[in-house]
């Protein structure tokens, strides 16, 4: 029996960009998407800590982490179709406040995505998420912070999708529409 094919989409960006704002809107409705995030899966390998407390461990836990979300990743393909297109919600750093930790190529290669979508926004606004956001803990930087994590995660985005021959979509958060329409 051949293992099913799944259609995998990363979107990828900073805390507080919008990513699960986008993956809520391309879902309403439509039974063919599933979203994952990688918060999310390690959260299920990882029953003693919390989702906002994943980010601050020491950066060899949050290595190891990424290794747990594919083995979970890996478990939760075996209960959907095939047919079905994956929402890959993830980052390429993590700010653990001390530290950008990036996430290994490896860990994009084992998901196996078709293509990676790069969600970006005007730091000013995420800071303003962050900030306004009190369902989450996420890290509070300078605008000028922000801009590097955001510059250095669009480079490793740009270089990982180089390295698997896959498509990197650069967007806009305000360009909803028309990151909806590349996905559907």
């Amino acid at each position: 029996m051949s293992k099913p094919q799944f259609n995998l989409t990363v979107i990828a960006g900073l805390s507080g960009v919008g990513k699960t704002f986008i993956i809520n809107e391309i879902m309403k409705g439509d039974s063919k998407y599933i979203h994952f995030s990688a918060g999310e899966l390690i959260k299920k390998r990882r029953k003693n800590v919390s989702h906002d407390d994943l980010r601050l461990l020491d950066s060899s836990e949050i290595l190891q982490n990424q290794h747990l979300l594919i083995d979970q990743l890996n478990v939760e393909k075996l209960a959907i179709d095939s047919g079905v297109h994956i929402l890959f919600d993830a980052h390429m750093v993590i700010d653990t406040d001390n530290q950008l930790v990036k996430i290994p190529f490896e860990i994009f290669g084992k998901l196996t995505p078709s293509r990676m979508i790069f969600l970006h926004a005007d730091p000013k606004i995420i800071l303003e998420r962050r900030v306004n956001d009190a369902s989450r803990i996420r890290p509070v930087k300078t605008i000028t912070e922000i801009q590097s994590h955001q510059d250095l995660s669009r480079l490793l985005a740009q270089d990982y999708c180089d390295k698997l021959s896959i498509e990197l979509i650069h967007h806009t958060f305000e360009d909803e529409v028309s990151i909806i329409d590349k996905i559907q």
